[in-house]
């Protein structure tokens, strides 16, 4: 089984980013600590779910796949948008 990480990281702003290969498994985030950016992105066979959160003014955007179901799903916590 084929592995690959790759991970990176700035101590200055606090920057994340991990890429992980694992198989027909990919996973992607992004975190980034100073205004928390939270990025995901995960591919596992045909599932898809990507999440993007934003902790600034708490914005939430979901959206997964899966077969043949799809989901969106959009959050804002300043006027409470769903």
């Amino acid at each position: 089984m084929v592995k690959l990480k790759k991970a990176y990281g700035i101590n200055e702003q606090q920057a994340k980013k991990e890429w992980v290969y694992s198989g027909s498994t990919v996973g992607l985030q992004w975190v980034y600590s100073g205004s928390t950016v939270g990025l995901q992105w995960v591919y596992s066979g045909s599932t898809v779910g990507l999440q993007w959160v934003y902790s600034g003014s708490t914005v939430g955007l979901q959206w997964l796949y899966s077969g043949a179901t799809v989901g969106l799903q959009w959050g804002y916590s300043g006027a409470i948008m769903v």
